[in-house]
């Protein structure tokens, strides 16, 4: 394991290739799945990836995904008929079906007075927080959660300063769930309650 930059990931899907680490996958998968102790990790793998130990043995590491999971993300889901999508929806949402069709779903609303906004304490910045590694594989969701949501217009690429974590979690049902750790933020965020 080694940390990817999104320029290695842009040139390994340029090359569909992704030079990973030599290190065996054994190794690989027993530091992120927790075995073992950081110290020992340490003293077989090189120093370029004592910051990933440490990563993987933190309280916060939530990425216990599997490889069904990412295959499960990653697959490509078939489009749902309009009766499938009634059929999904609980009763009481059932008369307001055309909001959850794709060509609806797949929009912003329009802007309104009361669009979210982030007031920041004065004398504070935002915080830019480096994201922790990602394995190529996690990468490539990530690939993919981007590329959907850019093609969408739900994000935008980011001139900002600030920046904050992702982290990759398991979703109970299979599959993987995208959050973003805004602790730091919130920490320079005046309450608005």
């Amino acid at each position: 394991m080694t940390k990817v930059t999104w320029d290695e990931l842009d040139r390994a899907f340029a090359n569909a290739q992704i030079e990973e680490p030599d290190i065996p996958e054994r190794a690989f998968e027993s530091v992120i799945k927790q075995e073992g102790t950081p110290e020992y990790w340490k003293t077989v793998l090189p120093l370029q990836l004592h910051d990933f130990v440490d990563e993987c043995f933190s309280p916060l590491h939530l990425r216990r995904l599997s490889e069904e999971d990412i295959e499960k993300y990653l697959r490509i889901k078939p489009e749902l008929t309009t009766q499938e999508i009634i059929a999904k929806l609980p009763d009481w949402l059932k008369d307001m079906y055309v909001a959850f069709l794709p060509e609806e779903a797949n929009k912003l609303p329009p802007r309104r007075p009361w669009d979210h906004a982030i007031d920041i304490k004065p004398g504070h910045e935002p915080p830019y927080e480096k994201n922790r590694p990602l394995s190529p594989k996690e990468l490539l969701v990530v690939r993919k959660w981007l590329d959907d949501n850019l093609g969408k217009g739900f994000i935008r690429e980011s001139r900002s300063r600030s920046a904050a974590p992702l982290l990759l979690a398991a979703k109970p049902g299979g599959g993987v769930r995208i959050c973003q750790d805004y602790r730091g933020l919130n920490n320079v965020t005046i309450k608005n309650r």
